[in-house]
Protein backbone atom coordinates (compact mmCIF):
# COMPACT_ATOMS: atom_id res chain seq x y z
CA UNK A 1 0.00 0.00 0.00
CA UNK A 2 2.65 1.99 0.66
CA UNK A 3 4.91 1.90 -2.63
CA UNK A 4 1.67 2.23 -4.07
CA UNK A 5 1.03 5.70 -2.57
CA UNK A 6 4.47 6.88 -2.98
CA UNK A 7 4.09 5.60 -6.62
CA UNK A 8 1.03 7.71 -7.70
CA UNK A 9 2.55 11.07 -5.57
CA UNK A 10 5.78 10.46 -7.97
CA UNK A 11 3.94 10.05 -10.81
CA UNK A 12 1.90 13.33 -9.83
CA UNK A 13 5.07 14.93 -8.95
CA UNK A 14 6.85 14.09 -12.35
CA UNK A 15 3.44 15.24 -14.49
CA UNK A 16 3.69 18.83 -12.86
CA UNK A 17 7.19 18.68 -13.80
CA UNK A 18 6.59 18.26 -17.38
CA UNK A 19 3.70 20.39 -17.69
CA UNK A 20 5.93 23.29 -16.73
CA UNK A 21 9.17 21.85 -18.69
CA UNK A 22 6.71 21.56 -21.82
CA UNK A 23 5.28 24.94 -21.74
CA UNK A 24 8.82 27.07 -21.05
CA UNK A 25 10.31 24.40 -24.55
CA UNK A 26 7.40 26.43 -26.32
CA UNK A 27 7.57 30.05 -25.08
CA UNK A 28 11.03 29.41 -26.01
CA UNK A 29 10.69 27.83 -29.28
CA UNK A 30 8.45 30.87 -30.15
CA UNK A 31 11.36 33.05 -28.83
CA UNK A 32 13.96 31.69 -30.90
CA UNK A 33 11.88 31.76 -34.27
CA UNK A 34 11.35 35.80 -33.64
CA UNK A 35 15.05 36.28 -32.76
CA UNK A 36 15.98 33.76 -35.52
CA UNK A 37 18.73 32.36 -33.57
CA UNK A 38 19.17 29.10 -30.96
CA UNK A 39 20.07 29.61 -27.41
CA UNK A 40 20.57 25.71 -26.16
CA UNK A 41 22.01 26.52 -22.83
CA UNK A 42 18.98 28.91 -22.07
CA UNK A 43 16.68 25.80 -22.00
CA UNK A 44 19.05 23.94 -19.94
CA UNK A 45 18.80 26.64 -17.57
CA UNK A 46 15.11 27.00 -17.61
CA UNK A 47 14.56 23.23 -17.70
CA UNK A 48 16.73 22.93 -14.25
CA UNK A 49 14.89 25.80 -12.71
CA UNK A 50 11.37 24.36 -13.33
CA UNK A 51 12.73 21.14 -11.65
CA UNK A 52 13.53 23.19 -8.91
CA UNK A 53 10.82 25.23 -8.73
CA UNK A 54 8.30 22.74 -8.96
CA UNK A 55 10.08 20.43 -6.15
CA UNK A 56 10.01 23.29 -3.79
CA UNK A 57 6.49 24.16 -4.38
CA UNK A 58 6.35 20.33 -3.25
CA UNK A 59 8.10 20.89 -0.21
CA UNK A 60 5.63 23.83 0.69
CA UNK A 61 2.43 21.69 0.36
CA UNK A 62 2.87 18.51 0.41
CA UNK A 63 6.37 17.29 3.08
CA UNK A 64 4.90 14.19 3.65
CA UNK A 65 4.84 13.04 0.13
CA UNK A 66 8.28 14.46 -0.16
CA UNK A 67 9.46 11.96 2.75
CA UNK A 68 7.74 9.67 1.35
CA UNK A 69 9.78 10.10 -2.04
CA UNK A 70 12.90 10.31 -0.43
CA UNK A 71 12.54 7.02 1.35
CA UNK A 72 11.83 5.03 -1.31
CA UNK A 73 13.54 6.31 -4.25
CA UNK A 74 17.48 6.33 -5.16
CA UNK A 75 17.82 6.02 -8.73
CA UNK A 76 17.28 9.05 -11.07
CA UNK A 77 13.43 9.81 -12.04
CA UNK A 78 13.43 10.15 -16.24
CA UNK A 79 11.98 12.64 -18.19
CA UNK A 80 11.68 13.24 -21.79
CA UNK A 81 9.39 16.49 -23.11
CA UNK A 82 10.12 16.93 -26.93
CA UNK A 83 13.95 17.24 -27.33
CA UNK A 84 14.68 17.77 -23.93
CA UNK A 85 15.89 15.19 -21.62
CA UNK A 86 15.45 15.53 -17.92
CA UNK A 87 16.69 13.22 -14.78
CA UNK A 88 16.08 14.19 -11.81
CA UNK A 89 16.88 12.67 -7.53
CA UNK A 90 16.41 13.94 -4.05
CA UNK A 91 17.93 12.52 -1.69
CA UNK A 92 17.80 13.57 2.15
CA UNK A 93 21.10 15.88 3.14
CA UNK A 94 23.15 13.80 5.47
CA UNK A 95 26.90 15.41 5.30
CA UNK A 96 28.73 16.53 8.28
CA UNK A 97 30.43 20.07 7.84
CA UNK A 98 33.74 19.75 7.18
CA UNK A 99 34.03 23.69 8.62
CA UNK A 100 33.34 22.04 12.57
CA UNK A 101 36.81 21.13 12.51
CA UNK A 102 37.88 24.67 13.01
CA UNK A 103 36.42 24.35 16.78
CA UNK A 104 39.43 23.57 18.97
CA UNK A 105 36.75 21.32 21.43
CA UNK A 106 36.67 17.72 20.30
CA UNK A 107 33.35 16.94 21.07
CA UNK A 108 32.60 19.97 18.64
CA UNK A 109 34.29 17.57 15.57
CA UNK A 110 34.24 14.20 16.97
CA UNK A 111 31.81 12.97 14.47
CA UNK A 112 33.85 14.00 11.57
CA UNK A 113 36.58 12.09 13.23
CA UNK A 114 33.79 9.45 13.88
CA UNK A 115 33.75 8.87 10.09
CA UNK A 116 37.26 8.98 9.44
CA UNK A 117 38.22 5.83 11.93
CA UNK A 118 34.77 3.85 10.98
CA UNK A 119 36.26 3.67 7.49
CA UNK A 120 40.05 2.81 8.30
CA UNK A 121 41.41 6.33 7.69
CA UNK A 122 44.15 6.38 9.71
CA UNK A 123 45.42 10.66 9.19
CA UNK A 124 42.52 12.63 10.59
CA UNK A 125 44.98 14.84 12.53
CA UNK A 126 46.60 15.30 9.15
CA UNK A 127 43.24 15.95 7.24
CA UNK A 128 42.23 18.83 10.27
CA UNK A 129 46.00 20.10 9.93
CA UNK A 130 45.83 21.01 6.60
CA UNK A 131 41.93 22.68 7.29
CA UNK A 132 42.93 24.77 10.06
CA UNK A 133 46.73 25.58 7.78
CA UNK A 134 43.89 26.87 5.13
CA UNK A 135 42.01 29.01 7.03
CA UNK A 136 39.26 29.22 4.95
CA UNK A 137 35.84 28.66 5.15
CA UNK A 138 34.80 25.79 3.22
CA UNK A 139 31.17 27.11 1.44
CA UNK A 140 31.40 25.21 -1.93
CA UNK A 141 31.90 21.88 -3.73
CA UNK A 142 35.33 23.17 -5.41
CA UNK A 143 36.70 23.72 -2.22
CA UNK A 144 36.06 20.74 -0.63
CA UNK A 145 37.53 18.71 -3.73
CA UNK A 146 40.79 20.88 -3.14
CA UNK A 147 40.89 20.09 0.90
CA UNK A 148 41.03 16.38 -0.02
CA UNK A 149 43.30 16.45 -2.96
CA UNK A 150 45.24 18.57 -0.45
CA UNK A 151 45.11 15.90 1.69
CA UNK A 152 45.76 13.04 -0.51
CA UNK A 153 49.05 14.64 -1.85
CA UNK A 154 50.47 15.15 1.83
CA UNK A 155 49.41 11.78 3.21
CA UNK A 156 49.38 9.41 0.02
CA UNK A 157 45.99 8.06 1.18
CA UNK A 158 43.14 7.46 -1.01
CA UNK A 159 40.85 5.88 1.07
CA UNK A 160 39.36 9.29 1.72
CA UNK A 161 37.92 8.81 -1.76
CA UNK A 162 35.21 6.14 -0.05
CA UNK A 163 33.92 9.22 2.66
CA UNK A 164 34.12 12.55 0.65
CA UNK A 165 30.25 12.45 -0.41
CA UNK A 166 29.47 11.97 3.38
CA UNK A 167 31.43 15.74 4.03
CA UNK A 168 29.64 18.88 3.18
CA UNK A 169 30.09 22.41 4.33
CA UNK A 170 26.32 23.21 5.89
CA UNK A 171 25.17 22.83 9.10
CA UNK A 172 21.25 21.89 9.85
CA UNK A 173 19.36 24.19 12.33
CA UNK A 174 18.00 22.52 15.23
CA UNK A 175 14.45 20.39 13.97
CA UNK A 176 15.22 21.12 9.89
CA UNK A 177 16.10 18.68 7.40
CA UNK A 178 18.03 19.41 4.17
CA UNK A 179 17.54 17.94 0.97
CA UNK A 180 19.82 17.29 -2.13
CA UNK A 181 17.77 17.94 -5.68
CA UNK A 182 20.21 16.39 -8.23
CA UNK A 183 18.72 18.10 -11.83
CA UNK A 184 21.03 16.54 -15.30
CA UNK A 185 19.39 18.36 -18.48
CA UNK A 186 20.16 17.08 -22.11
CA UNK A 187 19.13 18.92 -24.41
CA UNK A 188 20.15 18.79 -28.31
CA UNK A 189 23.60 17.14 -27.38
CA UNK A 190 24.08 20.16 -24.61
CA UNK A 191 24.17 19.07 -21.13
CA UNK A 192 23.62 20.74 -17.44
CA UNK A 193 24.14 19.10 -14.28
CA UNK A 194 23.00 20.92 -11.28
CA UNK A 195 23.15 20.76 -7.69
CA UNK A 196 20.84 22.24 -5.12
CA UNK A 197 20.20 21.72 -1.40
CA UNK A 198 16.94 22.79 -0.12
CA UNK A 199 14.96 23.04 3.19
CA UNK A 200 11.85 21.79 4.38
CA UNK A 201 10.38 25.08 3.01
CA UNK A 202 11.77 24.23 -0.54
CA UNK A 203 14.19 27.40 -0.08
CA UNK A 204 17.19 26.83 -1.56
CA UNK A 205 20.84 26.86 0.64
CA UNK A 206 23.28 26.26 -1.67
CA UNK A 207 23.13 25.66 -5.73
CA UNK A 208 26.11 24.97 -8.50
CA UNK A 209 25.41 24.37 -12.18
CA UNK A 210 27.82 22.72 -14.35
CA UNK A 211 27.57 22.92 -18.52
CA UNK A 212 29.09 19.79 -20.60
Amino acid sequence: MKKSIVLIITLLFVAAVSALIYQNIDDTDSYMKQQNYKFNKTQLLVSVKNVQEEVSRIFLQKQDAVDKIVDSASEFVPLKIKDVNVLFRLDEYEKVNVNLLSKSEEKDYAEIKNIFNNNDINDFDIFRFIFKENKQTITNEKQKEVLIEQFINESLNTKINKIKNKLGFLSKPDKDKFYELFINVNYLEEIAKAYYILNKKGEVKYFELSFK
